[in-house]
């Protein structure tokens, strides 16, 4: 069986936009604290319906194309092939389809976050930089790394693109970054000078949330052959 792709003569490019505001506020000679709201959204991503899914006939014993199956439904390729909604509508075409993917630019994507951040100047030869971020990221499944999706990654449930929305691949929902410069003093004698003045040392901690789990039930549950 081939694996087939079909694109609308009128796909739309993806487009995405951004928003943001912020407050920012002078906490005595040497801090700054600033609160910041960044959000935007992207439409007409890429995404893909299956147009041939396998279709449940139950766990009977049933005969098709003159092979005997029992059950009728199971997770094998002679079945898959078999109850291909393309196969059952044409039984008599010598030409088998196997995976065909619709694709449609309709899938959606949107991030919203709080950003706060501290920041203490120049003071005595230190400086500290602190940010925290708590956002989230929610959108159709998506294949973004790539050039595109293929044939076999397509919605899990035929139709529903929002039956697979949830959280995006590279959302952290809280990230803390802490930097920090300082700068040794200039000592009065002569080997201090020598040996410790004018070196600057730097520090950096992030922290943040893991990346988003996805169970999966390691196998085709639905006995359609959609992945």
């Amino acid at each position: 069986d081939g694996d087939y792709q079909s694109t609308p003569y009128d796909m739309q490019t993806p487009q995405t936009s951004s928003w943001n505001f912020s407050l920012q506020r002078q906490v005595g000679s040497n801090w700054l604290v600033s609160a910041a709201y960044v959000g935007n959204v992207t439409t007409h991503i890429w995404i893909q319906d299956t147009g041939n899914p396998s279709v449940f006939l139950g766990l009977g014993p049933c005969t098709l194309n003159g092979v005997t199956f029992n059950p009728c439904s199971q997770a094998t390729p002679e079945s898959y092939a078999a109850r291909r909604q393309f196969t059952l509508e044409r039984p008599n075409d010598a030409t088998r389809m196997g995976n065909v993917a619709l694709q449609t630019s309709s899938g959606t994507m949107n991030y919203h976050g709080m950003l706060l951040t501290v920041q203490r100047r120049v003071t005595r030869g230190v400086t500290v930089n602190a940010n925290y971020t708590l956002s989230h990221c929610i959108g159709d499944s998506a294949d973004l790394t790539s050039e595109g999706p293929d044939a076999g990654e397509t919605n899990n449930k035929v139709g529903s693109r929002s039956f697979d929305r949830g959280e995006c691949n590279g959302d952290r929902r809280q990230i803390f970054n802490l930097t920090s410069v300082a700068q040794t003093p200039q000592f009065a004698g002569r080997t201090m000078r020598m040996v410790a003045s004018g070196w600057t040392l730097s520090g950096i901690y992030p922290r943040s949330s893991g990346s988003p789990l996805n169970v999966l039930a390691g196998s085709d549950r639905a006995l359609n052959a959609v992945h």
